[in-house]
């Protein structure tokens, strides 16, 4: 069910400062910003829940992550560990006979 005031609802009262942050972090991204700079994004957090998703065309980006998955037009084509998965994602594709 959707507030009536989506993103402009404040929020507070009966959320811990992570789940705080979380709510943030969700609403930062649904804007679609061109550029996004988090400082300690996960700082507030619980350490069990301290999860963030990366969602990026760059290689270099990947030195940031340890598990990757891979999507190839809407499926998953690999995941996993990052050398493993980027092994599985990057290998010749066969044609069917």
């Amino acid at each position: 069910m959707l507030h009536s005031q989506g993103c402009q609802l404040r929020l507070g009262e009966g959320l811990s400062c992570g789940q705080r942050q979380t709510v943030g972090m969700a609403r930062a991204q649904i804007t679609d910003p061109p550029m996004l700079v988090c400082d300690e994004p996960t700082s507030a957090m619980d350490p069990t829940a301290e999860r963030l998703v990366l969602v990026t065309h760059t290689p270099s980006m990947l030195d940031l992550v340890d598990r990757v998955i891979v999507l190839e037009r809407g499926r998953i084509i690999a995941q996993g560990p990052k050398d493993q998965a980027m092994r599985i994602a990057s290998a010749p594709v066969k044609a069917a006979t």
